[in-house]
């Protein structure tokens, strides 16, 4: 085997640290062309094109938001199978990244990833115009409970945020209070346990099904403080769960949503 000189060994560490560098480089061309991704509309339509409001039907909105909840799972979820016997049911895709923050910002403005500028969990910032909004250009008191990345988004227009709560037991205890206390006419909760389970223990597991079942607990004793003929509750995920835990792809069974 021939002796390796000096000179050629150094010339192999400059080329292995030339192509580090390049590697490192284009990697950091590619994330930031994802997470500094400027959207292709820029401001909203003038008011001429805007829809105008018509009357109210309902006095109250309560959004339930299970993060990282499968459909087939929600599927064996008493609370919501109730629901689904007395109201509207649908699938709907979160479009890609199937991630918590994008699937938010698409939750709650109607629009995909490419338009609304937000595309990784890594997005800092106003995000772009929301229900919120709307929901204030109306004069109607809006608040989120445990909801951290929509207050980031859209902060500007939530009147009562609570946020930094210890568990999804918390976060009950304050929606009931905003339910019971009559303070929102819009209002966003976030139970954040079942997607933290679903990352350990994957979206089969009998772990991750216990989680859902506590949520649909969580659920029933909404529904008994929540007057249905003067609200109206809807019930989602930002995205779902693989079978071995995670998200973020384009597979059906972890970007599909409730």
């Amino acid at each position: 085997m021939p002796r390796i000189t000096g000179r050629e060994m150094e010339a192999r560490v400059i080329a292995l640290i030339i192509l580090g560098v390049a590697t490192i480089a284009q990697s950091i061309y590619f994330y930031r062309g994802i997470v500094d991704y400027k959207p292709v509309f820029t401001q909203m339509p003038d008011e001429s094109a805007q829809r105008r409001n018509g009357p109210r039907l309902v006095g109250n909105v309560l959004v339930v938001v299970v993060d990282g909840l499968r459909v087939d799972v929600s599927y064996n979820m008493d609370a919501l199978n109730f629901l689904r016997a007395r109201g509207a049911d649908a699938i709907s895709m979160v479009g890609l990244p199937s991630l918590s923050s994008p699937g938010d910002a698409v939750l709650f403005t109607g629009a995909w990833q490419e338009f609304t500028g937000v595309t990784t969990n890594l997005y800092i910032g106003p995000g772009p115009d929301s229900v919120f909004d709307e929901a204030k250009r109306s004069n109607l008191t809006t608040a989120s409970v445990g909801y951290g990345s929509v207050n980031e988004m859209f902060g500007r227009s939530i009147d009562n945020k609570s946020e930094h709560l210890a568990d999804d037991s918390n976060i009950l205890t304050h929606c009931l209070d905003f339910i019971q206390n009559g303070h929102f006419n819009l209002l966003v909760v976030h139970f954040s346990n079942l997607d933290h389970v679903g990352h350990i223990y994957g979206g089969t597991s009998s772990q991750y099904r216990e989680a859902a079942a506590e949520i649909d607990v969580y659920v029933s004793e909404i529904l008994k403080n929540l007057n249905l003929s003067e609200s109206v509750i809807i019930i989602t995920s930002d995205h779902g769960h693989r079978d071995e835990g995670g998200h973020g792809g384009g597979n059906g069974r972890y970007w599909k949503r409730h």
